[in-house]
């Protein structure tokens, strides 16, 4: 089991992650090569939320963060709906593998709610990931939550 674990969705944003998982020590900005971002995993709230489809011209920008392997199960108790799969990244210092979470599932009604993303588009600036990639994620179409008016 890896240490790294590979983020692309909401928890990009540091914070979300530590509350989600304390040990947790963001790495940087990587890049996965040969996926495509989506927001279609269908949630328990009504909304879609981040996931991604393999597609070999795609890529994915991300943060890496370490992790203790003790809490690879609370983490996955807060990713309901995914499996884990190991990918190959690209930082700047190296390439490294890390796990990340991807799901075969998908909404029928895939817009994610307003919060979320945010969420993710406030860690994609704190991680400093491309100009372009932040633009991209501000440009996605969300929807109000109605549990949160």
């Amino acid at each position: 089991m890896s240490d790294l674990y590979f983020a692309y969705g909401s928890n990009l944003h540091t914070p979300r992650m530590r509350e989600r998982i304390p040990s947790a020590r963001a790495l940087g900005a990587h890049l996965l090569e040969g996926f495509r971002f989506t927001l279609d995993k269908p949630s328990r709230d009504g909304s879609a939320k981040a996931n991604l489809h393999a597609q070999a011209d795609a890529r994915v920008w991300g943060a890496v963060y370490r992790l203790d392997p003790a809490d690879w199960p609370a983490l996955d108790a807060c990713e309901p709906g995914y499996r884990r799969q190991r990918v190959r990244l690209r930082g700047e210092d190296a390439e490294r593998e890390a796990d990340t979470y991807v799901s075969a599932l998908r909404s029928p009604d895939p817009v994610a709610f307003e919060w979320y993303k945010q969420l993710i588009v406030a860690g994609a600036r704190e991680h400093a990931l491309p100009a372009a990639w932040i633009d991209f994620l501000a440009g996605l179409p969300a929807r109000p939550d109605p549990a949160r008016r």
